[in-house]
């Protein structure tokens, strides 16, 4: 659960992002959390939301990193049939904004994959890649379909109400209604478009289950829920022999949607510069 002064700074992040009417940014590839300027002109962090769809979430890194740091959230809106194609769509997008690296990657879940999958890329063309991996396990094999109202606590970075039973009756239009009111009338989301978010989460997972990463030539940061990954050193095995560099790893007493959480992303924070 998040804190009430970390409630208040995602509510003020999305008071000036989604002030009504809603700008296309909030639902578009990128979102400009905060976009470079003259006086924000660092190097630049790129957040994949993967299949949680969006990556409002990241916002709650504002606070954490310095003032100087470009931060974009990459948001899974299309379908596409591999995870190289999501990289390349992503790549097309990273290079409009940041032409030349050094780049910051942090991908959550099936995000990264895609992050590394970039980074393999990226170095391919001499490019400097910090990359930085929330619960994303080498080989991710057959994921879970995402239900409505997961989908909406992974948006507003919460994880209460665990225990509620789903409502099947309204289902997607409900968890709709339910993440317009948690933002605190910020922003209103119809059924139909939280529909489509979750379309898009279903094709990257069907993505992800048949991917097999390539070797990165660089370093890579690892960080491994334990609560959804008891297993956590067979978890850094599995990505260690697809680095040529350092793999640190990082094994934190949480699930795979409480990486998203404010407290959890104020530590990651820490992770993104060497």
């Amino acid at each position: 659960m998040r804190t009430d002064e970390e409630q208040a700074q995602t509510c003020e992040w999305s008071r000036e992002v989604f002030a009504e009417p809603r700008p296309a940014a909030a639902v578009s590839t990128v979102l400009p959390i905060r976009p470079r300027s003259d006086s924000v002109d660092g190097t630049p962090l790129f957040c994949l939301a993967g299949e949680a769809g969006l990556a409002w979430p990241f916002a709650c890194l504002l606070a954490h990193l310095e003032p100087e740091v470009p931060v974009y959230g990459l948001q899974t809106l299309v379908d596409l049939p591999t995870i190289g194609d999501y990289a390349q769509h992503f790549l097309t997008e990273i290079r409009r904004i940041a032409p030349q690296g050094p780049y910051r990657l942090l991908g959550w879940s099936a995000g990264g994959l895609v992050a590394q999958e970039m980074a393999v890329r990226l170095g391919e063309d001499n490019q400097i890649v910090r990359v930085v991996l929330l619960g994303t396990d080498a080989g991710a094999g057959p994921l879970s379909p995402t239900a409505p109202g997961r989908f909406v606590e992974r948006l507003i970075g919460v994880a209460d109400n665990d225990s509620r039973p789903p409502n099947h009756e309204t289902g997607i239009d409900t968890s709709a209604a339910e993440l317009t009111d948690r933002l605190a009338g910020t922003i209103t989301m119809t059924g139909d478009e939280l529909r489509h978010l979750i379309d898009h989460s279903a094709a990257l997972a069907r993505a992800a289950s048949t991917h097999r990463p390539q070797i990165l030539p660089g370093e890579l940061v690892l960080v491994v829920p334990e609560r959804d990954r008891p297993d956590a050193a067979a978890a850094v095995e599995d990505w260690r022999r697809l680095v040529t560099g350092n793999l640190t790893a990082h094994a934190v007493d949480a699930t795979l949607d409480d990486l998203l959480a404010p407290e959890v992303l104020a530590r990651v924070a820490g992770l993104l510069t060497p």
